[in-house]
């Protein structure tokens, strides 16, 4: 009984660092809240760069400041392949970075899809906002964000008619290059590794139980 017990100690105390862990997880989620956003015309008048392309590259990191706990604010690099340009210094290959997750007002990019991108120079929302982050690895980037007038370019005929003609871009590369490979956040990784624990010890526990029962 003594054995079963201990078991079930031990599988409690997985239990609460899994459930603690996640709860230091949330305590970095932030909510976003949009208004409608401005007209193509008043947009493309606040925004640094404005151009459409495909998406070629989706790259998640995490900040090293956090111990590799994951945040929806999380910077998320995008790459692009771009084919008309309406505003801005846009390249024959964009980089934009944006927040991993739409709760911190991140735009969701799916690789190999066309977006119109109305994309910022500089943080949203001052020293307080989610964006803060992505300008640590995107300096002298650009960000997108979800209250912005981004969308599936097939999506955005209007857009294309109130923009009215585009240009050409130029052949080079515009906003920051990720310095380093694909860096995803250990967060997923640390998740199984409880899940494991969690598994091996419970079934431990029971089966040391039901050795104690049947004596």
């Amino acid at each position: 009984m003594r054995l079963a017990m201990t078991s079930a100690g031990a599988v409690g105390f997985a239990l609460m660092l899994s459930t603690l862990w996640l709860l230091r997880s949330a305590g970095h989620v932030h909510a976003c809240s949009c208004v409608d956003p401005h007209p193509p015309s008043e947009a493309l008048e606040r925004a640094a760069a404005v151009f459409a392309g495909r998406v070629v590259s989706v790259r998640e990191f995490s900040d090293p400041s956090q111990g590799g706990v994951w945040s929806t604010a999380d910077p998320t690099t995008v790459g692009f392949k771009v084919s008309a340009v309406w505003k801005g210094p846009a390249y024959e290959t964009m980089y934009v970075a944006t927040p991993r997750s739409g709760m911190s007002c991140g735009f969701t990019f799916v690789e190999g899809k066309e977006y119109i991108v109305y994309a910022q120079h500089t943080a949203l929302g001052g020293e307080d906002s989610v964006f803060e982050l992505l300008n640590k690895h995107a300096v002298d980037g650009y960000t997108v964000s979800l209250c912005s007038r981004t969308a599936l370019l097939q999506q955005a005929e209007a857009d294309q008619d109130a923009l009215g003609m585009s240009r050409t871009p130029a052949t080079d590369t515009g906003g920051q290059v990720p310095k380093t490979q694909e860096i995803r956040s250990v967060a997923a990784l640390w998740l199984v590794i409880l899940a494991v624990a969690s598994t091996v010890l419970a079934t431990g526990g029971m089966v040391a139980y039901a050795r104690v029962r049947r004596r």
